[in-house]
């Protein structure tokens, strides 16, 4: 019996070393000691630049900043909303700059369809990124083997999982992709022509444009479950936190029948610009793409974001009565289509002063929208949106 019990330890004991915290929930049938691995520990720092990898074919999953110093910063976000968007929940994955207190921390947040939410901010003593023969594994992990929080995403970016398992949260999320993972330049991903780059000192790329979501968790007591729509996108930056880049953003998914508009607004400090990106696709072949670069003042020729100001709707703007966004996509030439959207916003979800300056929301939204001028009816669906305002920016450090 003694030998029996030994053996069974002797098993468990291998197993732990060689899939670390995750297990096989995460690895699949993968030996994390056949996969490439990139590790940084919260205590580690940089003195001085490092470096960021921009090349298009570099896997979408990968970590492009595999060290960490005073400014650069990078994000694995996942997010979903529920059907009739009332509820969501977001995950997101960080390699940050010291500024956060915690340079490897994991955002989970959740906002029940009575607008009840909560908000965690957890911080972990390692952050490790796996590439593997059939899919990418990101464990976020701290000394302690049954505090834990990871993710999944197959390399063909068909499919994504959030896993928790912490004390007070615990659960799993999931995403199956309906469109192809694309650069901020528009082209599928691989592809040497693509690009990163959407502003200065800032690159976008989404893994999972849109897909149906599915998500069982519980945070403390509470169990927290939703169906629906979601995505997954990967964000890097020179410069963090935003005060040193940024004036303000607009960002928003719409999934709306079958369509995904993905959108990001951004007007930069360093320049002055303002930066739009948009991506359309319906039943998930891209239709519209569009990066447009306008002169303080210059107005936008194929992607206007503005909000939406209905005097019969709860208003939730950060410093105004905004009730929603709107969404207007518009390809060139006198024969060019069109696409108007509507969200509005039912809860806000992440709300945070981060400083008195410097102020961002989240929003759970119902959507409608479609095509213009052929007929086609405004399909509903529902969107999660972003917006950011500064109101003094810092200079760059030297």
């Amino acid at each position: 019996m003694n030998t029996q019990l030994f053996l069974v330890a002797l098993l468990l004991s291998l197993c732990h070393s060689i899939y670390g915290q995750g297990g096989s929930a995460l690895w699949g049938s993968n030996n994390p000691r056949d996969c490439e691995s990139s590790v940084v520990l919260a205590g580690d720092l940089v003195n001085g630049s490092v470096t960021l990898d921009l090349n298009p074919l570099t896997g979408f999953e990968a970590a492009r900043k595999t060290a960490t110093n005073s400014s650069a910063h990078q994000e694995w976000y996942f997010e979903s909303t529920a059907s009739n968007g009332r509820s969501h929940m977001v995950a997101v994955f960080f390699r940050n700059p010291p500024w956060f207190g915690n340079t490897q921390t994991v955002n989970l947040d959740a906002v029940w369809p009575n607008g009840t939410k909560t908000a965690n901010t957890l911080a972990f003593q390692e952050s490790r990124i796996s590439t593997c023969p059939d899919r990418t594994v990101g464990i976020w992990k701290s000394s302690n083997p049954e505090t834990w929080v990871g993710f999944t995403v197959s390399l063909d970016s068909r499919t994504a999982t959030v896993i928790a398992d912490t004390a007070n949260i615990s659960g799993t999320w999931r995403v199956d992709s309906n469109t192809l993972p694309h650069y901020i330049s528009g082209q599928t991903y691989p592809d040497p022509q693509g690009s990163l780059t959407f502003a200065p000192y800032v690159w976008w790329w989404s893994p999972i444009p849109s897909g149906r979501a599915s998500t069982a968790m519980r945070f403390g007591n509470t169990p927290f479950r939703l169906q629906g729509y979601g995505g997954h996108d990967n964000f890097l930056t020179a410069y963090n936190p935003w005060d040193l880049t940024c004036k303000g953003w607009i960002w928003v998914r719409i999934i709306t029948g079958p369509y995904t508009a993905q959108i990001w607004q951004f007007t930069s400090s360093i320049d002055d610009k303002t930066y739009i990106s948009a991506f359309l696709s319906r039943d998930g072949r891209t239709v519209f793409v569009s990066q447009e670069v306008l002169e303080p003042s210059q107005k936008a020729t194929f992607t206007n974001v503005s909000q939406l100001f209905n005097q019969e709707e709860a208003a939730h703007g950060i410093f105004d009565e905004a009730t929603g966004f709107v969404l207007d996509l518009t390809e060139g030439g006198s024969e060019g289509r069109s696409w108007h959207f509507e969200t509005k916003h039912t809860h806000v979800g992440l709300s945070s002063p981060l400083k008195s300056t410097m102020k961002f929301n989240r929003y759970v939204d119902t959507a409608r929208g479609g095509q213009q001028g052929v007929g086609e009816e405004a399909f509903a669906g529902s969107a999660n949106s972003e917006q950011i305002v500064i109101t003094v920016n810092r200079p760059l450090p030297v």
